[in-house]
């Protein structure tokens, strides 16, 4: 038995277009995530959310990556400066 009712309504479209924390790509998975979600029966629905926890979870595991790289640079350059600011003033 299928859910007719739909998930993605147009607020709730509007506040995750609208929301500056998600890249476009992934305002775009949360989309295409929600606008099937509900639309087949259980099996396909299990299988859905299965599918886009994996898709969610690699996206999750990439940020994290690109955090880490962000932080360790962030770092090296704040040193860097405080080294040539040691420097001039020595």
């Amino acid at each position: 038995m299928t859910n007719d009712k739909n998930i993605l309504t147009s607020k709730n479209l509007s506040y995750i277009r609208n929301n500056r924390n998600f890249s476009a790509d992934e305002k775009e998975l949360i989309i295409n995530f929600l606008s099937v979600l509900g639309k087949s029966d259980l099996n396909g629905q299990l299988i859905h959310c299965k599918t886009y926890k994996e898709i969610f979870s690699k996206k999750l595991k990439e940020n994290e990556d690109k955090e880490t790289n962000n932080c360790k640079s962030s770092t090296i350059l704040v040193f860097g400066i405080g080294f040539l600011i040691i420097i001039l003033i020595n």
